[in-house]
């Protein structure tokens, strides 16, 4: 069992961003489809925005330009939406 003291939306994260209403962390892997050509996939999970979510992200991404940070986008995604 992995032990961590990083917030949900940062475990396992490649891109972590936020919208309006969420905080979006994106897990994003390439792989190959049959044709050689290269995929890129994300599963994203969208935890509801919240004075301590936000107090959190603040904290961890006060050192961004855009500190919203932006999508990677990829050739298909996945979501999982959290209260």
């Amino acid at each position: 069992m992995k032990t961590t003291n990083l917030p949900n939306f940062m475990v396992d994260a490649t891109n972590v961003y936020r919208t309006k209403n969420y905080i979006v962390k994106q897990d994003l892997y390439m792989d190959t489809n049959i044709d050689g050509q290269d995929i890129l996939f994300s599963n994203d999970t969208f935890y509801i925005r919240n004075k301590q979510i936000d107090k959190l992200y603040n904290m961890l991404f006060s050192d961004r330009k855009n500190i919203d940070g932006k999508r990677i986008h990829s050739t298909s995604h996945q979501r999982k939406y959290i209260k």
